[in-house]
């Protein structure tokens, strides 16, 4: 299995919106979507963009993503907040969401801010964070 986990450009939003569309029929809300790939790419990659987003592709279909923003924390500080990770069902099992998350932590330490995401996304990924968080960011601060 070739995958890489990089950073998505505007071309790859019509593929983004169809694994958002997926995980809303997962959570039993298929109609409950109503942003388009054309307000994605104006949101997330026009003059001051609201979110970056990263995509794990396979043998150069995108498999996977993970959509993130910054916000503030009035105990943390500024933080990166990853809104949704979403791997196809078919590929789930394979370590891409790992990986996705994987780089998630690592954007947020060189962006200079601390991870924050859902429970249930820290509980999935709860290993991986203690890999790479505690064995990385947390060293930092102390």
């Amino acid at each position: 299995m070739d995958k890489i986990i990089r950073q998505a450009g505007p071309k790859d939003m019509p593929q983004v919106l169809d694994l958002i569309k997926e995980l809303a029929a997962f959570e039993k809300e298929p109609d409950a979507v109503v942003i388009t790939a054309e307000d994605l790419v104006k949101d997330g990659f026009g003059t001051n963009p609201l979110f970056t987003c990263f995509v794990a592709e396979v043998n150069g279909i995108i498999q996977g993503m993970a959509l993130v923003y910054y916000r503030y924390s009035t105990w943390k500080g500024r933080t990166v907040h990853l809104e949704d990770l979403v791997v196809r069902q078919k590929m789930r099992g394979t370590g891409l969401g790992s990986a996705l998350y994987k780089k998630v932590i690592e954007y947020s330490r060189e962006q200079g801010s601390n991870p924050h995401c859902s429970p249930n996304v820290k509980k999935r990924y709860k290993s991986v964070k203690k890999r790479v968080v505690l064995g990385v960011y947390w060293r930092k601060k102390r």
